[in-house]
């Protein structure tokens, strides 16, 4: 091979390239500063005051979790409580909302109020000349939670003013009536209703049977039927306790004649409309069969606006038919109030 001055200029180029990068990275190296030279007295840091940030915020959600688009609205009464205060207690503002017993531990005052003809317990004619007649009462009912299932009340009819048979003016007939009544939630949407009506001067007797059902559809719609199915006597009479005028003509017809009914079926069923987060409609209406089918049936109609004040305070106003088939003589206005603790 012959060397020419080309090839020795070729073989340089080529030694320099290869050993520029080591030396650049030896380079490189010595210049980095010894980590020694940076050595120094340790720095105490100063005390973290700042306030940890909590993983769940006070509903339980993980902090800074996006809310549920569907989740129903936090409503505010106008004492200041939110639906989740009312939640956290077990019992929902919205009625359409609300289970078919208490909350566990929580017990109920109701009181309600009417005037009118008959009630949409007596939608019928006991006996065929049993007459019409005005009605003016009131009733008083207590319920405990004894378990978020277990439901207990007591019904009492706190009396009322009529008249009945061939009286000739309204009189005030005083309450004696009450009921004893169980509710169990055998589902969300189902539960089995005992009731226990008694007319305690002189003494009678009966029993009514339900299956309460409610359907709920979102937050604004549910729809309920099944209370007070089929109630029957184990006595002479059924009492009523929200009728005492009802009740002192029972006695009188079984005094001259014993003519009463062995019972009745109920079919009535509704909807409850929420129109906004404090205020609900719920509409009623049914075919109460007399005598078990035997004697006409009545056909109750009812409309009910209910407040809630609160998650501890309903009020309620009703209008409406103890039976559709007389407007002019049942037509019926009532009012109500409902205290939770």
């Amino acid at each position: 091979m012959k060397i020419t001055p080309r090839t020795i200029a070729l073989a340089l180029f080529a030694t320099f390239a290869l050993s520029a990068p080591a030396q650049a990275q030896d380079k490189k190296a010595d210049d980095l500063p010894d980590p020694e030279d940076f050595a120094g007295d340790e720095v105490e840091m100063p005390a973290d005051d700042s306030v940890p940030v909590p993983l769940e915020d006070d509903t339980g959600a993980p902090s800074g979790a996006e809310e549920d688009p569907d989740a129903p609205t936090l409503i505010k009464s106008s004492t200041g409580e939110t639906e989740r205060e009312a939640r956290a207690a077990g019992y929902p503002m919205a009625v359409t909302q609300r289970p078919l017993t208490l909350a566990g531990g929580m017990a109920q005052l109701r009181y309600s109020a009417g005037i009118g003809g008959l009630t949409d317990k007596r939608a019928y004619h006991k006996r065929e000349d049993d007459e019409v007649f005005f009605r003016a009462g009131g009733t008083l009912t207590a319920e405990y939670g004894v378990t978020s299932r277990i439901q207990l009340g007591l019904h009492y009819g706190t009396g009322t003013f009529g008249k009945y048979n061939d009286a000739d003016d309204n009189a005030y007939e005083t309450g004696k009536a009450v009921a004893i009544e169980v509710h169990y939630l055998l589902t969300d949407f189902a539960a089995v209703q005992l009731e226990i009506p008694m007319l305690l001067d002189p003494f009678e007797i009966g029993v009514t049977l339900g299956v309460p059902l409610k359907f709920r559809f979102g937050d604004e719609l549910a729809i309920f039927a099944g209370e007070d199915f089929i109630t029957f006597r184990f006595t002479d009479m059924v009492p009523f306790v929200d009728d005492a005028v009802s009740n002192a003509a029972a006695e009188d017809s079984i005094s001259r004649s014993g003519d009463q009914d062995d019972g009745d079926i109920t079919v009535k069923g509704g909807v409850i409309y929420q129109l906004s987060p404090q205020l609900a409609f719920k509409g009623t209406i049914g075919i109460v069969a007399a005598d078990f089918a035997e004697t006409d049936a009545g056909a109750p109609l009812f409309g009910e606006l209910i407040y809630v004040m609160s998650p501890k305070i309903d009020l309620a106003g009703r209008v409406g038919f103890a039976n559709l088939a007389e407007p002019d003589t049942t037509f019926n206005l009532g009012v109500g109030i409902a205290l939770r603790i």
